[in-house]
C-alpha cells in the first residue's frame, strides 16, 4: 500500500465502511495457550504502521487493529468478546469460535498420532 515500504501490510481481512470511513484490519491466530496474550501484543504493534497509513490514503475517520486470538485448546483472552462487539459479531459467536478451534486440533493431533502407526 502507498509508496513506502510497509513489512507487514497483509492481515487477514480488512473491512471498510466507507458511510461512516472507519477500517478494521483484522488478524486471527491461533497460538499455544501460553502465548495468547503475546500474541495479542504482536498483532497491535505488527499492524500499527499500516493502520497509519490507511487512515492517511483511504482518508478514514477510524483504523482500528483487531486481533482475533484463541488458544489451540480453546482458551480466549479478555480481549476477544470486545473486539467481536466492535465488529457488531453479536451473540455467542466466541464459543462457535472456540469449538472450530477445538476440532481443529483434535483432527491435527488424530492426524499425526495416525501417522506414528
Amino acid at each position: 500500500m502507498g509508496n513506502r515500504h510497509i513489512p507487514n501490510n497483509r492481515p487477514d481481512i480488512v473491512f471498510t465502511n466507507r458511510q461512516t470511513r472507519q477500517t478494521y484490519l483484522i488478524d486471527i491466530t491461533i497460538p499455544l495457550p501460553e502465548n495468547i496474550e503475546k500474541k495479542y501484543r504482536e498483532k497491535i504493534s505488527k499492524y500499527l504502521p499500516l493502520a497509519e497509513e490507511v487512515k492517511a490514503m483511504w482518508r478514514q475517520e477510524e483504523v482500528n487493529i483487531i486481533p482475533i486470538v484463541i488458544g489451540a485448546t480453546g482458551e480466549i483472552p479478555v480481549t476477544l468478546k470486545p473486539a467481536l462487539v466492535a465488529l457488531e459479531i453479536k451473540g455467542n459467536a466466541y464459543i462457535t469460535m472456540q469449538k472450530a478451534v477445538l476440532i481443529d486440533t483434535c483432527s491435527l493431533t488424530r492426524a499425526f498420532l495416525n501417522q506414528m502407526q
